[in-house]
């Protein structure tokens, strides 16, 4: 498993919804094992399956405030505001300034199937937003032209 380029087009497409049974299967276990060694090794804190070319709605955050794997993410709520130099893993070396919510509920599905709920706030909410922002189509260097 890589990264894609920086420059490929599959980072600008939406990513689509995980089925409960898709979770479940050893293919996807072993896939999110695998997506986890990557960012592990890019020494990242965060991960999105289209990153390695994979249009599927699943992000791995490893941040001291929260640590998992999310399938299907929804944001229910945010709050706040902050600004802060970002990088990412598919823009090695690259950094940009992005103002993201300082908070933010989500509900998502865990690698059992079980639909969780959680309160992200701190880097946990910057490093989720980034990540959703991928299954988006939304790419870190889109948030150059809102900062001239």
């Amino acid at each position: 498993m890589q990264l894609i380029s920086c420059d490929d087009p599959r980072l600008l497409e939406k990513s689509v919804l995980y089925t409960i049974n898709e979770i479940k299967t050893p293919e996807t276990r072993g896939f999110v094992k695998e997506l986890k060694q990557l960012m592990s090794e890019k020494r990242g804190i965060g991960i999105s399956a289209v990153q390695v070319g994979v249009p599927k709605q699943v992000i791995v955050i490893e941040t001291s405030e929260f640590s998992g794997v999310m399938f299907n993410p929804a944001i229910l709520k945010r709050n706040g505001q902050s600004f802060m130099l970002e990088g990412c893993l598919s823009f090695p070396g690259k950094q940009v300034g992005v103002t993201r919510s300082k908070q933010v509920s989500v509900k998502y599905v865990d690698i059992n199937g079980k639909v969780k709920y959680v309160d992200l706030s701190g880097m946990a909410a910057r490093v989720f937003l980034h990540e959703y922002e991928h299954l988006q189509g939304i790419v870190l260097t889109s948030h150059e032209k809102n900062n001239s």
